[in-house]
This record gives C-alpha cells, sequence and structure tokens, in this order.
C-alpha cells in the first residue's frame, strides 16, 4: 500500500524515540524522510544512539502494571523529561519528534492500550513538535493498535519480503499481503531468564547454546491457544504472565542453559515457520543472539537479508520517526489490513506547532 499520490514533501528530518517491553532502554534515531514528485516515500536513517535506562526509572517501569493513577501520571512525567534529557545530550536536532512511550496495558479485545508518555514534557523540554499515542486510534476503531511498524517496513524495505523484529516480543510483517501480527514472545523471556542467574540477557545465546532442549516445555510452548489464533493478533505482557510463564516455572527445577535453550528454540521454530521460504530482514535485540538466529536460518528456504548494525539496532525508532512524518503530513500510518481495524487512520496526539512543516 502506497500514500496517495500528492504533492512532494521536500526532505524533513524527525526523530524516533522507542523503548520496548523489554526494557532495554531508549533507542534514539535521527531520520530524514521526503515524498517525491511521484508520491513515494524514501526514507534514511541518518543517526542512532541507545541510552540504557537509570535501574531506578528502569524498575519503576516495570512496576507500572500495579502502580496507581497518580503513579501512573508522576511517572509519565519523569519518564518523559529523562527521554528528553537523553534527546538533548546526543546534539540531535529534527523538526519533529515521534515517541512511542512505553507499553504497559494492551487489551485491545477490550477496547484498549496505554503506553506511559507524556508529550507535554518532551515538547515543554526539547521546544521540537512532538507525536505521541500512536496506538489508541486504532483501538478505537476496533483494530488491535499493533503491529505499527509494518508501515515503515512497507515503504522504507521493500526488498524484504517479510520484516522480523526480535524485540520483548518478536512480530513479522509481510510485504505483498500488507499483513502483521505477533509472533511469540521473546526478548521478555529470554532476558528474564537470564536475569534470574544475574545476567541482563543471554550473550550470544551462549547459554543456551550449552543447554538440553526439555522436551515436556517444548510441548506446552507449543501448545499456547495464541498460535493458533489467525492474524491480526497482537500480544501483551499480561499475556506473557497469564500463560507463557506458569508453563516455564513448571520446570524451574531445571538448570537455567535447559530451559534458556527450550525458550530459544520455541521462538525460533514460530519465527522461522511465520517467515516460510521468503526473503527476510531480521532486525531487534534477539538478532544478535547467535543461538537464535542461527536456528531460524535453519529454515528451509528461508533467505536473510544483510543488515547494518544501525538497522538491527534502529529500525524501530526510525519507524517511530516515520510515523510521526506521516502524521503530521495527514498520511495514513496505520493500516486496518494490518490491525484488523475498520479502517485506515493516521493515529498520534501532536504537541507543538507544526505549521511550518506544512508550508
Amino acid at each position: 500500500m502506497e500514500a496517495a499520490q500528492t504533492a512532494p514533501i521536500p526532505p524533513q528530518t524527525a526523530i524516533g524515540l522507542m523503548s520496548g517491553t523489554s526494557l532495554d532502554g531508549l533507542d534514539i534515531a535521527r531520520s530524514l524522510f521526503e515524498r517525491t514528485a511521484t508520491g513515494h516515500i524514501r526514507g534514511e536513517l541518518l543517526a542512532f544512539e541507545s541510552v540504557p535506562f537509570p535501574k531506578a526509572l528502569a524498575a519503576r517501569l516495570r512496576a507500572l502494571y500495579t502502580a496507581d493513577a497518580r503513579e501512573w501520571s508522576a511517572c509519565a512525567a519523569a519518564f518523559s523529561t529523562w527521554c528528553a534529557e537523553a534527546v538533548l545530550a546526543t546534539g540531535f536536532t529534527a523538526d519533529a519528534i515521534g515517541f512511542h512511550g512505553q507499553t504497559t496495558f494492551h487489551d485491545p479485545a477490550t477496547g484498549f492500550t496505554a503506553q506511559l508518555a507524556s508529550g507535554a514534557h518532551l515538547h515543554a523540554r526539547t521546544g521540537i513538535p512532538v507525536v505521541c499515542d500512536f496506538r489508541s486510534l486504532d483501538v478505537a476503531l476496533g483494530g488491535q493498535g499493533a503491529p505499527l511498524v509494518p508501515v515503515a517496513d512497507a515503504l522504507l524495505y521493500p526488498e524484504a519480503e517479510v520484516a522480523v523484529n526480535l524485540g520483548g516480543i518478536a512480530n513479522l510483517s509481510e510485504r505483498d499481503a500488507q499483513r502483521a501480527w505477533d509472533i511469540v514472545p521473546c526478548n521478555l523471556l529470554l532476558n528474564g531468564l537470564a536475569e534470574r542467574v544475574g545476567e541482563g540477557y543471554d550473550r550470544g545465546g551462549e547459554r543456551a547454546a550449552r543447554g538440553q532442549v526439555i522436551a515436556d516445555l517444548a510441548t506446552a510452548l507449543e501448545r499456547m491457544p495464541y498460535h493458533a489464533a489467525p492474524a491480526p493478533k497482537s500480544l501483551g505482557r499480561e499475556d506473557v504472565d497469564a500463560h507463557w510463564w506458569p508453563a516455564i516455572r513448571a520446570f524451574d527445577d531445571r538448570p537455567i542453559d535447559d530451559l534458556l535453550a527450550t525458550v530459544t528454540a520455541d521462538i525460533a521454530r514460530h519465527v522461522g515457520n511465520a517467515i516460510g521460504p521468503r526473503t527476510a530482514l531480521i532486525t531487534g535485540g534477539g538478532a544478535w543472539n547467535a543461538a537464535l538466529m542461527a536456528r531460524i536460518a535453519a529454515a528451509p528456504g528461508l533467505r536473510l537479508l544483510p543488515a547494518s548494525p544501525e538497522t538491527v539496532d534502529g529500525k524501530e525508532a526510525h519507524a517511530f520517526a516515520l510515523l510521526a512524518w506521516m502524521r503530521v503530513h495527514g498520511i495514513p500510518n496505520t493500516w486496518a489490513s494490518v490491525t484488523g481495524a475498520r479502517r485506515d487512520s493516521c493515529g498520534g496526539c501532536i504537541y507543538g506547532d507544526v505549521r511550518r512543516l506544512l508550508a
């Protein structure tokens, strides 16, 4: 699906801010976008930095799921102010900022999703117009509100038949079918298991490579009801806590390396099956997990596209820079074919004056 064939838009810059469910830190991308005379959107990732969360802030974000409304509001202000300081520290300048925020609640079946973010605080501190709350309109239109990145995948990486992000949750978008969905929990599980032995993550998948697959756990993971549901579909931390973690905890007497080997094999199997015999661009933190990537790459007929380190780490932030730029210009940035909503929409709340960008 392409943007409407309308007037050209000259090159403009945008910053994308992304922090995923695995709470690794804040990814900051500075990007350049334009629309050509033929209506095609072009984008370039100009610069990228990733900033770890301070330990106290990360702990506060993890505790949000059970926090009260006062703490939610206070944390939104504190988190967004910290994000502003992180942006200013990079020295990046831009015409707009796309602020994904931190997903805390995601329950589209009951009509809501919530990403912790205060566009007001981010705009007030940086002086740059901010677009945030990208998902709510789509959910209100009956959609999943996720994934949102497939729009960017189709426009910015047309050479990939399939684009996969191995973040806290692994998700996939199909270029030709214009479909996307969350596949399986990924780094949420792998990092959570590694933290049991005092490690932030399974570096390179070394522990998984040493471990042995636990057959009964593999069967339990394979039988998760989510896998039988048709797309479009999405996962939230609530689903992982309610279904995946109880299955894993039933085997807490087994070595961490074996648990990691089993979960890694399960993730790889579902990701490989979802991709099928197609050309895939794989990005996200999980792309640095050699054990996981080796298992995915072994799927029959799967062809991996090369990706620079900046693309691996920065594609999601680059995507939200694009979604913000599209919102400013009124270009639909959420596709019903992906989310299951009643119609395409242009999601996001704007803080600040964007009239200069429309002149």
